[in-house]
C-alpha cells in the first residue's frame, strides 16, 4: 500500500515527465534558407538551438566548375592522371591537397587566368610542377616545392615578380626552359647536387639575383640560362659541368668573378659577352675552344690566362676588352679567328 505524501509524489512526477516528453517529442527544428557547405556536400543547418542537426544534405552537382544548388566553386579540378589545376583561391591562399575526388594529385598543371595567388602549399604527392603552372602570378610570394618534385617545367613561375626566395629540394634532377625566368624579386638561388640539367632561359633576367650555388652534379648550363642577371658578382662552375650554353651569362653586368671548371670543353657564342665588371677568370684545363665573341666587350678584364688546352680562339672573342693589354697563348691554338682580339692586345706565344 502506497503511502499518501509517496502517492501525491509519483503522481506530479508522472505529470511532469509526461509534459516534458510532449514538449520535446513536439518541438519542430527550423533551418537556415541558406546553404552552408564544405568541399563535398552542401546543406542546411538548423536555426534553432540544435545546431547539430541539419537537411537536405547532398554531394554537390557540379556544372562548369560551380554547384547548381548551393553556388558552391570548386578550387580544383583534375585529371584521371592526376594533373591538377587550381581555379580559384581563398584570399590569395591555397593549400593543395595530396588526393581529389579520389584521386592522387602528382602535377600541378596551371591555374584559371583569373585566379589571383599569393601563398601556395604543395602537397608530397606531386613529382613534377608543369609548364606555366604559376606563370605571371605576378603577386605570389611564397611557395613550398616538397621534396618528392622531380621536375620543374618550363615557365612553372615565370615573371613571379614578388617571389623573393624559393627553396629547391634536393629531388629536383630538371629545372625547365624559363622556369625563374624574370623573377625580379629572387636575390639568390641554391641548386642542388640533385639537380642534372639547367634548361635555356631558366634564371632569365633576374635581375636582382647577387649570388647562384651550382651544386654538383650539374653537367648542363642551357643557353641564356642567367643572362641578364646584372646583379650577379660571381660564379663557380663545377667541374660536373660539361656543356655551357650560349650566352648563359650574358650582360651580368654586375659579374666580376668566374671560374669554369675542368669539364667544359667550349666556351660558346658570347657566353660571358657584356660583362663589363669582369675581371677575373679562370678557365678550365678542359677548353678547347673559345667560340665567336666569348668575352666580347667584357671592357674591365686586364688579364687572362688561356690554358695549354685551348686549340681555337674564335672571331671576336676577346674584341673590346680595353684593357687588356697583353695576353699569351698556347702554340696549341692554330685556329685564331677575325678580330679575336683588339688591335692594341700585344699577343705572345707561350714559351
Amino acid at each position: 500500500m502506497i503511502h499518501k505524501k509517496g502517492k501525491t509524489f509519483f503522481i506530479v512526477l508522472c505529470i511532469l515527465s509526461c509534459t516534458l516528453f510532449f514538449f520535446v517529442g513536439c518541438h519542430k527544428h527550423s533551418f537556415e534558407s541558406a546553404w552552408a557547405y564544405d568541399s563535398t556536400y552542401h546543406w542546411h543547418k538548423a536555426s534553432c538551438n540544435h545546431s547539430e542537426e541539419y537537411k537536405d544534405r547532398n554531394q554537390h552537382n557540379y556544372v562548369n566548375g560551380k554547384c547548381s544548388v548551393c553556388g558552391f566553386e570548386k578550387m580544383f579540378s583534375i585529371t584521371a592522371e592526376g594533373e591538377l589545376s587550381i581555379l580559384r583561391s581563398d584570399n590569395g591562399e591555397v593549400i593543395i591537397p595530396s588526393s581529389v575526388d579520389g584521386i592522387t594529385v602528382r602535377t600541378i598543371a596551371g591555374r584559371d587566368e583569373s585566379c589571383v595567388l599569393t601563398n601556395v602549399v604543395i602537397p608530397d604527392s606531386v613529382t613534377t610542377i608543369g609548364e606555366g603552372a604559376f606563370a605571371y602570378c605576378y603577386n605570389l610570394a611564397s611557395v613550398n616545392i616538397p621534396d618528392s618534385v622531380v621536375s620543374i617545367g618550363a615557365s612553372a613561375f615565370d615573371s613571379c615578380r614578388s617571389l623573393t626566395s624559393i627553396v629547391i629540394p634536393n629531388s629536383v634532377t630538371t629545372i625547365g626552359k624559363g622556369a625563374f625566368a624574370s623573377c625580379a624579386g629572387l636575390t639568390s638561388i641554391v641548386i642542388p647536387d640533385s639537380v642534372i640539367v639547367i634548361e635555356r632561359e631558366a634564371f632569365y633576367n633576374c635581375n636582382n639575383m647577387t649570388s647562384v650555388d651550382l651544386g654538383n652534379s650539374l653537367t648542363t648550363i642551357g643557353d641564356y640560362a642567367f643572362s641578364y642577371c646584372e646583379s650577379l658578382t660571381s660564379v663557380i662552375i663545377p667541374d660536373s659541368v660539361t656543356t655551357l650554353g650560349e650566352y648563359a651569362f650574358k650582360k651580368c653586368t654586375n659579374l666580376k668573378s668566374v671560374v669554369i671548371g675542368n669539364s667544359v670543353t667550349s666556351l660558346e657564342y658570347e657566353v660571358f659577352c657584356r660583362c663589363v665588371s669582369l675581371t677575373d677568370v679562370v678557365i678550365g684545363n678542359s677548353v678547347t675552344t673559345i667560340g665567336d665573341s666569348a668575352f666580347l666587350r667584357c671592357e674591365s678584364l686586364a688579364n687572362i690566362e688561356i690554358p695549354d688546352s685551348v686549340t681555337t680562339i674564335g672571331s671576336y672573342a676577346f674584341d673590346w676588352c680595353y684593357k687588356l693589354a697583353e695576353v699569351f697563348i698556347p702554340r696549341s691554338a692554330t685556329n685564331i679567328g677575325y678580330k679575336a682580339f683588339m688591335f692594341q692586345t700585344e699577343v705572345y706565344w707561350k714559351e
